[in-house]
């Protein structure tokens, strides 16, 4: 079930965008800003489906790299570039020198920086091995165990980190979508974009449970639930523009969203007692 939503009527956004997130270059830019990338995936029938590895059976975040799809697990410190044909590992890289555990809930890249975030908030930088040695690695605190509990990762058009949360403290967002800040320099997490129970519920999406964020080339925002099987997309000024309902069947435990280069939308799902899995849903 795909839905397009109007904007919401009287919402009280909290959205921190630079001036080159609202900028209008022209109609073709205008058009894609404001045409939902839900309304242009075949989400009816996968392109690809690929079983994991035994050490991706707890699969979390996604990123690409150019072409290149990462990936990792909640439990140990480790990336892996993950093979789009087979689901086959390609590359590790270990955190190090000691093994390093902790419950990892997303990843993503600034530069040739790679960030992964655990679920109390704290962001781990380092950078993707060349060998088969442990990399070092910094754990930087962002305070945002403060507020909620992280679930996802993702690098947003001005290049800061977003981080979405799963269970908010605030009981004003209680049920609600908030996505924070987090400063890979040590900042306290804040506000970038704040979505109340209400608000949502306004435009027909309800028990939203973020498990995974990803932000497109035109500035929009998807945020993948896993508990009802659904994708939700803002537009760049935050604003609910479309959802998609995902086949509970296929997708399980949805934790990982990522859009490559060719437009098509790969989903990660925890394997539970069986394998992890992927899928990718091509453009129309």
């Amino acid at each position: 079930m795909r839905t397009p939503l109007g904007a919401l009527a009287a919402a009280s956004l909290v959205l921190a965008m630079s001036p080159s997130d609202r900028s209008d270059r022209g109609p073709e830019r205008r058009a894609e800003q404001e045409t939902p990338l839900l309304n242009r995936i075949d989400f009816e029938d996968p392109a690809e489906e690929l079983r994991l590895p035994a050490s991706l059976r707890e699969v979390s975040g996604l990123v690409f790299l150019g072409t290149r799809l990462l990936s990792h697990n909640d439990e140990d410190g480790f990336l892996v570039e993950v093979d789009t044909k087979d689901g086959s590992v390609i590359h590790w890289t270990h955190l190090g020198p000691d093994r390093v555990r902790g419950d990892f809930e997303g990843v993503a890249a600034l530069g040739d920086t790679l960030y992964m975030i655990t679920s109390g908030g704290t962001l781990v930088s380092f950078q993707e091995a060349e060998d088969d040695r442990p990399v070092p690695f910094e754990a930087i605190s962002t305070e945002a165990e403060e507020v909620c509990e992280i679930e996802g990762l993702a690098r947003s058009p001005a290049g800061e980190l977003w981080a979405v949360c799963k269970n908010n403290y605030d009981r004003a967002l209680k049920d609600g979508l908030r996505i924070l800040v987090v400063d890979p320099a040590g900042a306290p997490a804040r506000a970038a974009l704040e979505l109340t129970k209400a608000q949502l519920a306004s435009v027909g999406i309800e028990d939203l449970r973020p498990s995974g964020i990803e932000v497109t080339p035109a500035g929009h925002t998807l945020i993948l639930s896993a508990r009802n099987h659904m994708i939700v997309e803002l537009d760049a000024r935050g604003r609910p523009i479309a959802w998609v309902e995902l086949s509970g069947s296929r997708h399980r435990q949805a934790e990982g969203i990522a859009l490559a280069t060719d437009g098509s939308l790969w989903i990660a799902d925890e394997g539970g007692r069986g394998r992890g899995r992927m899928t990718r849903y091509a453009p129309r």
